[in-house]
């Protein structure tokens, strides 16, 4: 009897540890995550074409789903698909947020794809917005 409870103990505290060690992981992934979402938005507010457009392109490789970045890309896109579009760094980086957003895979991003399929008078980033509206569907 006393051999079962003290197997018993053994069994019980190593699942313990165990718990406590698992629970830990998905703690400091969200908090791994949370830094690197702050990162890119703070990316893509800077005053540089470059930044942003490389902000968005590590976006797309991300695999983050933090809404908060994604309505970031999405405002970024709202306030610049239409300006400066002779420019053809602009337009990549524009091109590049339309391949962020897809990467969200959320479908509330569908309208200001389509928004910009139809208004745009590029036709790069209206490829990519076409391209980036087939990935959500």
């Amino acid at each position: 009897m006393n051999a079962t409870i003290f197997n018993f103990k053994k069994i019980f505290f190593s699942l313990c540890i165990a718990g406590i060690l698992l629970s830990n992981i998905p703690i400091s992934a969200t908090a791994d995550q949370t830094s690197k979402v702050n990162t890119y938005i703070a990316q893509l507010e800077s005053g540089s074409v470059k930044t942003r457009t490389d902000a968005a392109k590590r976006i797309t490789r991300s695999q983050l789903t933090d809404p908060a970045l994604f309505d970031k890309v999405e405002q970024v896109l709202l306030n610049g698909y239409t300006q400066d579009m002779s420019n053809r760094h602009h337009v990549d980086e524009m091109a590049w947020m339309c391949k962020a957003l897809a990467s969200s895979g959320m479908a509330k991003y569908k309208p200001i794809l389509t928004k910009i399929l139809e208004k745009s008078t590029n036709r790069k980033l209206k490829k990519y917005a076409k391209q980036s509206l087939e990935q959500l569907y």
